[in-house]
């Protein structure tokens, strides 16, 4: 029972000590949007950061052929990392049963504590290069 204890609290203290490493999430809406995001989460992880959430939709069909983009910014606007999930051309039945479609990204490299993540939705294709101003841009959307 000492052992349980003991094993317990620990966890609880290195549980607590762990959630203080957290990450700051910002979605970015853009106008006219038909994909929803919700439950968006990041874990602090042993190579970097998880980021996972919800994609949902009202409508099941005619939804925009796209991606996400899930962004690592510095305080001052610059990117630390970019990745992308893309995102089907309509929701199935079981899809919309299920509240949406899970999704979940991992950064591979360590992140600052002051690091905020940024995703958003963007239409088409990845660009296979990012612009560097990206987080600026998403920052002055977000205020308008």
């Amino acid at each position: 029972m000492k052992l349980f204890t003991l094993l317990f609290f620990s966890t609880l203290y290195l549980s607590a000590a762990y959630a203080d490493e957290t990450l700051t999430i910002e979605l970015i809406d853009q106008p006219a949007q038909k994909w929803n995001l919700q439950n968006v989460t990041v874990e602090a992880t042993e190579k970097g950061a998880q980021v996972s959430g919800l994609l949902t939709a009202f409508h099941r069909f005619g939804l925009p052929s796209g991606h996400l983009s899930i962004l690592a910014c510095s305080p001052t606007d610059e990117l630390i990392a970019l990745t992308t999930s893309d995102t089907p051309p309509f929701l199935t039945s079981r899809d919309m049963k299920q509240g949406g479609i899970r999704f979940s990204v991992e950064f591979d490299q360590p992140l600052p504590a002051d690091t905020i993540i940024k995703v958003t939705f963007h239409r088409g294709q990845v660009r296979s290069e990012p612009d560097p101003d990206i987080c600026h841009k998403l920052s002055a959307e977000s205020s308008n």
